[in-house]
């Protein structure tokens, strides 16, 4: 019986992830305290850098995964038109 083990790209994948919804939770607690107060000026400036600072890594991983997985899936079908050339 074989243990199936999560790869190491999708442990990254999720707590990148994770990450990034907590930081959008913490930062638009931030906004609305903002708000509340009465100190608008600034709330402009605040999304467009929680966005970027939590984005753009967010951003990286995805396409860091799904390059890694098109990799991966490209070799299982050169794998699998071998297998079953060698068998005919």
């Amino acid at each position: 019986m074989k243990k199936h083990l999560t790869e190491f790209s999708k442990i990254i994948l999720c707590l990148v992830m994770f990450t990034y919804f907590i930081g959008i939770a913490f930062g638009m607690i931030i906004i609305l305290k903002m708000v509340s107060s009465g100190n608008s000026s600034y709330i402009s400036t605040a999304l467009c850098g929680l966005f970027s600072y939590i984005g753009a890594p967010v951003a990286v991983a995805i396409a860091f995964y799904s390059y890694k997985a098109k990799a991966e899936n490209i070799e299982k079908i050169r794998n699998s038109n071998n297998e079953e050339y060698a068998d005919a």
